[in-house]
């Protein structure tokens, strides 16, 4: 297992975070914000999107190119239906776009199988 550098640790944390907010909000009642309506299958997307997120974060906090490839396949899934619900904003891409440039920085110094095709013959 590699060591995992410093942005990755802080890139868990705070995708674990948002995943487990957005979580507490679906459940508590604070999303979506009051006088707004959500169609019920983004309420299950995001809930199957969430636990998505966070089987990425497990795999990214052990430095798997996996937890990275997953992310960034959730995130293109989760922005996609965000868009088609009417919730896509410029700022709710610039986000993810950074933590994943942090993550293809660091995508060599991870281990694992990848979850792409190789290119071995």
């Amino acid at each position: 297992m590699n060591k995992r550098p410093i942005l990755i640790t802080l890139l868990c944390i705070l995708i674990t975070l948002g995943t487990l907010g957005i979580l507490y909000g679906f459940f508590t009642g604070g999303f979506p914000p009051a006088g707004e309506t959500v169609p019920e299958w983004f309420k299950v997307s995001t809930g199957l999107l969430s636990v998505s997120y966070l089987a990425a974060i497990a795999l990214l906090w052990k430095m798997q190119k996996r937890g990275a490839e997953l992310y960034i396949a959730t995130t293109i899934v989760g922005d996609t239906l965000g868009v088609i619900a009417g919730f896509g904003t410029l700022d709710a891409f610039l986000v993810p776009i950074i933590f994943i440039a942090i993550m293809l920085f660091y995508y060599k110094r991870m281990s694992g199988p990848s979850l792409l095709p190789s290119k071995r013959k």
